[in-house]
């Protein structure tokens, strides 16, 4: 009897990278081409012996540490790429996934040239729109009901681009209690800093073209506003993870080229279901 060819690994991943070492396995990366570069993850068990305040961030040309609650670490290293989670307790693939991934990909694509931002992304038409707006904006909420409503997510938290293409992140929607009420979501506890419920989206495309932008704000009535250009530089400045010089001028300005409106609607999670049909109607032309 012929033997059976032996089946390549898929490479899984998320935010442009293949990412590998998690051997307990998470449901929240997905298939991305192997040809991605290669992100390595590590993990230590043990307290470290004088950590620093949670949140304390430095971050150099090679090397980045991020210090959580409990003297737990989140550590990248530039070559070979890879990212180092010191904790005194273990840590589950699902967590590294999401939320711990996001900074470390991020300052890593911003190594590689690439921008990053505090946003999400879902698909329409076979195109990428970005939601940004402010911590409290309403971010999550509006990608939970897109993807009820059988949009494909295609990152929440963090969002990163190269030009105009949009990577797909972890498979994962978090939300706060509020939106969970009405839009359901598992109940986490408290993972990284707050308490979450998580939805899990269906695999979206790993990488996809960007359509444009939706600046999400609280108001009085529901009205979508065109943004001029410069409103559209000054949201993407706002949203972006790190200040960038004069280099990434030109991938701002090629963004900010692209469509950009202002979303405002009432702060009623109840509504949502129809503002969002609303939303996703006014940009069908655009798309």
């Amino acid at each position: 009897m012929q033997a059976k060819p032996r089946q390549r690994p898929t490479a899984v991943g998320a935010y442009g990278f293949r990412v590998s070492g998690l051997s307990d396995g998470t449901a929240q990366l997905m298939p991305v081409p192997a040809e991605w570069p290669s992100l390595q993850i590590e993990r230590v068990l043990g307290g470290v012996a004088t950590p620093k305040p949670a949140r304390t961030l430095r971050i150099t040309d090679q090397y980045a540490e991020l210090w959580l609650p409990a003297g737990d670490r989140i550590e990248l290293f530039r070559e070979p790429l890879t990212v180092r989670v010191t904790s005194r307790d273990p840590v589950h693939a699902d967590a590294i996934a999401h939320p711990y991934l996001g900074l470390p990909a991020a300052i890593a694509s911003g190594w590689r040239g690439r921008l990053a931002f505090h946003g999400g992304a879902f698909a329409h038409q076979g195109r990428a729109w970005a939601l940004l707006g402010g911590r409290t904006a309403g971010k999550s909420a509006t990608l939970g009901q897109l993807m009820r409503a059988g949009y494909p997510i295609v990152c929440d938290d963090v969002l990163i681009v190269d030009r105009t293409t949009a990577f797909a992140g972890p498979r994962a929607i978090d939300l706060r209690e509020d939106a969970a009420a009405l839009l359901g979501g598992q109940e986490l506890g408290v993972v990284g800093n707050r308490t979450r419920w998580r939805l899990r989206p269906e695999p979206s495309p790993p990488e996809l073209a960007l359509a444009g932008l939706v600046l999400l704000e609280w108001g009085d009535s529901v009205r979508l506003e065109p943004l001029a250009a410069e409103e559209r530089l000054r949201a993407l400045a706002a949203s972006s993870a790190f200040t960038h010089g004069r280099e990434a001028a030109v991938a701002y300005l090629e963004l900010a080229a692209l469509p950009g409106w202002r979303y405002v609607r009432p702060a009623k999670v109840a509504q949502i279901e129809a503002q969002t049909d609303q939303l996703v109607a006014s940009l069908s032309p655009c798309t």
